[in-house]
């Protein structure tokens, strides 16, 4: 990986902000695939809302009870971007296609979402790989290293700090919406 950017992965500190365990990150994209596979409309107007709070929202878990998901609060304990990153990532898994890359992108990626959008528009086959690579996988650490040239051409001399599971999640949601607008015929 070049000096430019200095994403993490695999570090044991990566989890901070999740505090659960891997079984914890395996029970919420569990109950992602769940609301996704029994509740797809639904799912897409909960990532449609955009960033939720801390916590996961009523919705949210409404989303789950009503597609007999079985989660309660409780037993969620990963804060409500992650919630959201796992429900995008299980809308996009859930369509097989790997997107074209983009027209355009944009160069500098100022947030994570355009961090994932203009990666995932620069390598979006790398990209798919990457967010259908199990975590802490060797498929993840292989597909990482096929991104991170797209990752520092985004980041320019931005530092990034970035855990694995945020990297998926703004990869997904990147794929996601441009999947999203090749349908639609404005990509």
């Amino acid at each position: 990986m070049s000096a430019q950017g200095d994403v993490r992965l695999h570090r044991p500190e990566e989890d901070a902000a999740w505090a659960v365990s891997t079984a914890g990150e395996a029970r919420l994209h569990a109950l992602a695939a769940c609301a996704v596979a029994k509740e797809p409309r639904d799912a897409g107007k909960m990532v449609a809302l955009g960033f939720p709070g801390e916590r996961p929202s009523a919705e949210v878990l409404g989303l789950f009870a009503e597609a007999n998901c079985g989660a309660r609060a409780e037993e969620i304990s990963a804060g409500g971007r992650f919630v959201r990153w796992a429900l995008i990532e299980q809308l996009y898994l859930a369509s097989p296609a790997v997107p074209a890359p983009a027209n355009a992108v944009t160069d500098g990626a100022a947030s994570s979402s355009a961090l994932g959008a203009c990666v995932a528009g620069r390598d979006p086959a790398a990209s798919d790989a990457f967010v259908r690579s199990a975590r802490r996988s060797p498929a993840e650490a292989a597909a990482f290293k096929r991104i991170v040239p797209a990752i520092n051409a985004c980041a320019g001399k931005k530092k990034l700090n970035l855990s694995g599971a945020e990297i998926h999640g703004v990869l997904a949601e990147g794929l996601y919406k441009m999947r999203g607008s090749a349908a639609r015929g404005t990509n």
